[in-house]
């Protein structure tokens, strides 16, 4: 399915509420502009399961608390899918807080091999976790803006865990890096990585899924790459 250039308060190309818990797969988010959180998708009190989707330049227009989550807000929720959000693309989404994602209280996502970049916000352009504390597995973020902290934001009460993971400005512990993922051509959408790229044999095979957003079985080498684009040549 697509959900393109469409408007609401929340969750302006999805709302899922109070126990709403759909099965969402290869899926596109684009251009839907929400008021005051989850410009392609809002998730209240629900646990959806999310795969292989693209969340593309949607937005919220609110500031301050009434402006969460470009790409996906998470209240009282777990996007998951078996335990899980995977192989999803957050790309040119924009926020006041949380470009790509939103995460609020007790929010634990739990995500493998997504990749985030060109995301917006005044607070955490690729994520923001607010009283939660997600597992973040195998994915990229790069090439976010935000006033504070361009890549993940977390408040104090935020814990999150990851590994394996590519996050420009992070650390080098747990499996994450640092280097640029080579991405094979950004200016025009492509998300996918170089030969060569640093990010290819550099995830963990632990809890990943088994094929990426393309359908490529994961891993084409010796180690699953980060990601959402397991590269075909490896």
């Amino acid at each position: 399915c697509t959900f393109t250039e469409n408007e609401a308060t929340s969750g302006a190309g999805l709302c899922n509420n109070y126990a709403g818990s759909p099965t969402i797969s290869d899926c596109v988010f684009s251009k839907n502009a929400a008021s005051s959180s989850g410009g392609g998708m809002q998730n209240a009190s629900s646990s959806p399961t999310v795969a292989n989707c693209e969340f593309l330049e949607n937005s919220v227009v609110g500031t301050n608390e009434n402006g969460r989550g470009g790409g996906m807000s998470n209240s009282v929720s777990d996007a998951t899918a078996n335990g899980r959000t995977y192989n999803c693309t957050f790309i040119g989404n924009t926020a006041y807080l949380g470009g790509g994602v939103y995460s609020y209280y007790a929010s634990s996502l739990t995500m493998f091999n997504c990749t985030f970049s060109a995301n917006v916000a005044t607070q955490g352009g690729g994520i923001l976790n607010e009283t939660s504390s997600p597992t973040i597995t195998n994915c990229i973020f790069w090439g976010d803006t935000a006033t504070s902290e361009n890549e993940i934001f977390n408040s104090s009460d935020s814990t999150p865990a990851i590994t394996y993971s590519c996050v420009n400005g992070g650390d080098t512990s747990n499996g994450n890096i640092t280097l640029d993922p080579d991405f094979v051509d950004p200016g025009n959408g492509d998300y996918s990585l170089e030969l060569g790229s640093p990010c290819i044999d550099a995830g963990t095979s632990t809890g990943a899924p088994l094929a990426d957003i393309l359908g490529v079985s994961r891993p084409q080498g010796a180690k699953v790459d980060m990601g959402a684009y397991e590269h075909a040549g490896k």
